[in-house]
């Protein structure tokens, strides 16, 4: 079930899975906090933990927006004398009316995004962090809130472990939270099954200000097993990326594209304010590439994909809008939920200049072999397993792009020589690159 705020009404048996990493002392009174508390299954869930410890007993405070789902609160924790608050979490964090030093922070937060001006987004700058959207925010209020060696427990979309949004937040977290414990499941919908959310989900299990040690990885509901942070958290990564490896991924030889001299960007052409640039092709247009004009290790234009194919602008437009003609990769920037890479790349050989739509990533190449030989690699099985490590949703941003590792120039150059632009089979594909590896 879900809410008007977006948020997603938590299941009895996954509320056990988020509570299952707090460690709970064998006697004294826990103070515990519940944000955007819902009908207070994460607490009942607290609660019957607590139960099996007869020296333990819970101090607890319930937050809950939805003036609708705060009766349905009551009944579940009346009965546990837990304070309830209708009220917006965020502003009550603001004013100092939320109270501090908590022992314990539960929460499934509501997902929805936060706009640049928004209240909500001022309140976050008011504590001290930047945070996109809701999840982010209800996270940096529950670690702000912890005494020091206080824990917190949330489920949350694992988007804020990578990627450029989330930058200036995860530094934040991770400068306040050790992180104990990270649970990844590979379907929302196993967890929310009338909810239709593209990304994968973690519960997250962290200790304010405790040294960070090694972390206590779960794949849905497998066993336990414990792995250097230095795995998760790359020491060397200034993104800060927050990786999950399953130990199927390889750790791939090569450097950051940057070093390797190359660039990426994202295609300049937003089509619905472009709209008066879009035509057929024709003469005196542009060609239009859309992330559906990679096709087969390739950029095959003109292909029907539902959307214009030209592009028309002024001479003064043509800086802003167009490349320069060349030899591009062409990476999607969102791969369907279904399809078997997250990572789908094309070689563009264009000879005049051309648009490319902002769903793509746009990676200018010295040569054919040098577009051919990067396709191969980001095409591969092992890059593409190596970039879920790391991101659990179905976007790719240029920044993922750049921070990936690469092998040389001359080596690129060398896996595609002589190979034709289209892409050969999968298995063809890794076994050209496991000769690199």
């Amino acid at each position: 079930m879900k809410s008007e705020h977006g948020q997603f009404f938590t299941p009895a048996r996954l509320a056990e899975q988020v509570v299952k990493g707090l460690r709970l002392p064998e006697q004294g009174t826990l103070r515990v906090l519940d944000i955007g508390a819902g009908a207070g299954a994460l607490t009942a869930a607290l609660a019957d933990r607590a139960c099996d410890i007869p020296g333990l007993s819970l101090d607890i405070t319930c937050v809950e927006l939805d003036g609708d789902v705060v009766p349905y609160l009551h009944q579940t924790v009346d009965a546990l004398n837990a304070r309830v608050i209708h009220g917006d979490v965020l502003e009550l964090a603001v004013t100092g009316e939320l109270g501090e030093d908590y022992d314990v922070v539960v929460m499934n937060p509501p997902y929805g995004k936060l706009a640049a001006a928004s209240a909500e987004r001022r309140a976050m700058a008011h504590l001290g962090v930047e945070t996109p959207n809701f999840y982010a925010a209800f996270m940096a209020v529950g670690y702000l809130h912890l005494r020091e060696g206080g824990q917190m427990a949330a489920i949350v979309p694992r988007s804020w472990a990578n990627g450029p949004y989330f930058k200036r937040f995860r530094r934040h977290m991770l400068d306040h939270i050790s992180i104990d414990r990270l649970q990844s499941f590979a379907s929302r919908s196993s967890l929310f099954s009338d909810a239709k959310v593209l990304q994968e989900n973690v519960i997250l299990t962290g200790t304010r200000g405790a040294p960070q040690g090694d972390i206590e990885l779960v794949f849905d509901d497998g066993e336990p097993q414990s792995v250097s942070v230095s795995r998760v958290v790359v020491p060397t990564d200034p993104e800060r990326f927050v990786r999950i490896p399953t130990g199927a991924e390889r750790e791939l030889p090569g450097v950051p594209l940057s070093a390797v001299g190359l660039t990426v960007s994202t295609g300049k052409v937003v089509d619905f304010r472009s709209r008066d640039h879009l035509v057929e092709p024709g003469k005196n247009t542009f060609p239009m590439v859309y992330q559906g004009n990679v096709h087969g290790g390739m950029v095959e234009w003109p292909r029907e994909v539902g959307k214009p194919q030209g592009f028309v602008c002024s001479p003064e437009e043509e800086r802003k809008y167009l490349v320069p003609a060349g030899v591009y990769v062409i990476v999607k920037r969102f791969s369907a939920k279904e399809e078997k890479r997250r990572v789908v790349a094309g070689v563009h050989v264009s000879e005049t200049p051309v648009a490319y739509d902002n769903k793509t990533n746009v990676i200018a190449c010295p040569d054919q072999d040098t577009a051919v030989g990067l396709a191969l690699w980001l095409n591969s099985t092992a890059v593409d397993t190596y970039f879920r490590s790391f991101s659990g949703h179905t976007q790719v941003n240029a920044t993922d792009l750049r921070g990936m590792p690469y092998p040389s120039l001359d080596v690129l150059r060398s896996l595609g020589a002589g190979r034709p632009v289209r892409m050969p089979s999968q298995e063809a594909i890794d076994s050209a690159v496991e000769e690199l590896l």
